[in-house]
């Protein structure tokens, strides 16, 4: 979760997290008892789990979700304002926020829904240089032991479905993300990525994930030759190494 201050004063919340009793008073006294939230966006087809208990503490903010979320959770628990999904509706922030959804992913209904958390909202805060993402782009801070055979500190990698069903199966995707991504880098001056489950990386953001996607690259050749050729790739644990792993993961 990131809360954004407007240069009106307002606040948007992106995204939400479960409240414990400080982290409540603590928002309180940013937002004067939640009278400053002007809005709250969520980014992430599967982050859902907290914004029934966000909404009952802070209900007069306006509610923008992606179109699952307005699916699983429709106007008697929370009356959304509108989903986020069109041009005009993910630039309704602007200029205070940017947002953009990837190209060669599903969006709308990313399946299945046990591994398949890809593809979400990337969220540019331009006075902070600050990009929120949900999962697409995983920061490893401080791993602990078993993520430190995957990745050491500092390390920023694509989420693990990108191999598995994260893109579409078809030859153009893995480079018409690629595409997308590196325009993305081109046209966003962030220094920092606030990222879901793992970390942030204060400084020098742009540069590692430019180097990310440099490095991967050939991968991303390599899934473009595979779904030319009709391969089909069926990567269940590309995610996660937990096998009942709930699809609802925030």
């Amino acid at each position: 979760m990131s809360i954004i201050k407007k240069e009106n004063g307002k606040f948007i919340c992106v995204d939400t997290v479960n409240l414990n009793p400080e982290l409540k008073a603590e928002i309180d006294s940013l937002t004067s008892n939640g009278s400053l939230i002007e809005a709250v966006i969520a980014t992430h087809p599967y982050h859902t789990l907290a914004f029934p208990d966000f909404y009952l503490n802070y209900p007069n903010a306006k509610y923008f979700g992606t179109p699952r979320h307005l699916k699983i959770f429709d106007n008697t628990v929370i009356p959304w304002d509108s989903e986020l999904l069109c041009e005009n509706s993910l630039r309704q922030f602007e200029p205070d926020l940017y947002l953009r959804i990837p190209d060669g992913a599903e969006f709308v209904n990313p399946l299945p829904p046990t591994t398949n958390h890809f593809s979400n909202i990337f969220v540019f805060h331009a006075k902070s240089k600050t990009l929120h993402n949900n999962d697409t782009i995983m920061v490893f801070e401080n791993p602990g032991f078993l993520l430190s055979f995957f990745a050491k500190h500092g390390d920023v990698k694509f989420h693990r479905s990108i191999t598995g069903p994260g893109l579409y199966p078809t030859k153009e995707a893995p480079f018409q993300f690629k595409n997308w991504l590196e325009k993305l880098i081109l046209d966003w001056d962030f220094d920092n990525i606030c990222s879901a489950h793992n970390g942030n990386l204060i400084g020098g953001a742009k540069v590692a994930l430019k180097n990310t996607l440099e490095k991967f690259t050939p991968t991303l050749q390599k899934i473009s030759d595979t779904n030319a050729a009709g391969g089909v790739v069926t990567n269940e644990g590309a995610w996660t190494d937990k096998p009942n792993h709930p699809t609802e993961c925030g």
